[in-house]
């Protein structure tokens, strides 16, 4: 990561389900020197019930001045510390709101600790004070046409069921093929198992090496395409998984393979499969 011009590095560790432990905490005893903590969770719109959706410009624009991430044209790297399952989310946010100088650190924390690599130890304020900020260095906007509500969804669900080659839309989700399928049991207490009518399934660690580094184009562009994922760009890619998260890892691959033409539905199953009935 040795370069020239300024780098900002963020720490977008969050807890999926299953995983373990408490991620500021763990910012705090061992990160990357110099990153800065993206609380997922806090960096939210918190008028819906549903955890870690996308926050308003005002929320978004203002943490960002907190936080001293400014948007400009510097390199921001996006890592975490189970390899690579939340950053991808916060590289997305990042993406919607504007920054045009992205990246996810490949294998997150676990490749860069395998490799040796320095790190630093310590308690400090996240936040600073944002009255003291210049509101033209903080300039974000929401980019809402990549952000998928229920009723859209449901109405490209609808057209997939009733003409699915005729459709410019695709429902892609990245869970695992049981919770698609209906025949394993959703993480979140209470949440029906199954999934969107007329979608399809690429589970998104299907796309990792063992170190939880991407796979090659080549294999993930097959991987997508055994799937049924159409690369016509013409063709928009809607992303969905539980709750928002992980779908953003399949967004993050499909454009290292060349598909940009994808967006993200928020709410994800976590709302699908408790407001719409079987």
């Amino acid at each position: 990561m040795d370069s020239k011009m300024p780098i900002t590095i963020v720490d977008a560790s969050y807890n999926i389900p299953g995983s373990t432990g408490n991620p500021k905490e763990e910012h705090f005893l061992k990160r990357i020197p110099g990153a800065k903590f993206f609380e997922v969770d806090e960096i939210a719109d918190k008028s819906t019930k549903y955890p870690h959706m996308m926050p308003t410009n005002e929320m978004f624009c203002m943490f960002m001045k907190k936080l001293r991430i400014k948007n400009d044209d510097n390199l921001l790297v996006c890592y975490d510390r189970l390899g690579m399952i939340s950053s991808p989310r916060v590289w997305y946010t990042f993406k919607l709101f504007g920054k045009k100088n992205v990246a996810v650190l490949d294998g997150g924390l676990p490749k860069w600790l395998a490799e040796g690599h320095p790190l630093e130890s310590s308690k400090y304020d996240i936040y600073q004070d944002d009255k003291t900020e210049n509101d033209q260095d903080y300039m974000f906007s929401l980019d809402k046409s990549k952000i998928m509500n229920l009723d859209k969804v449901k109405k490209v669900s609808k057209e997939l069921v009733e003409n699915k080659t005729g459709s410019n839309w695709q429902i892609l989700d990245a869970r695992s093929s049981g919770r698609f399928q209906g025949t394993a049991p959703e993480p979140r207490p209470g949440l029906r198992s199954g999934s969107i009518p007329g979608s399809i399934n690429t589970f998104f660690m299907s796309l990792y090496n063992e170190d939880k580094t991407f796979k090659s184009p080549e294999e993930m562009r097959k991987i997508f395409e055994s799937a049924g994922v159409n690369f016509d760009e013409n063709i928009n890619v809607i992303n969905s998984c539980g709750s928002g998260m992980t779908a953003c890892i399949n967004i993050l691959a499909l454009k290292a393979i060349g598909k940009s033409n994808t967006s993200l539905y928020d709410g994800s199953w976590m709302e699908w499969g408790e407001v719409i009935k079987p």
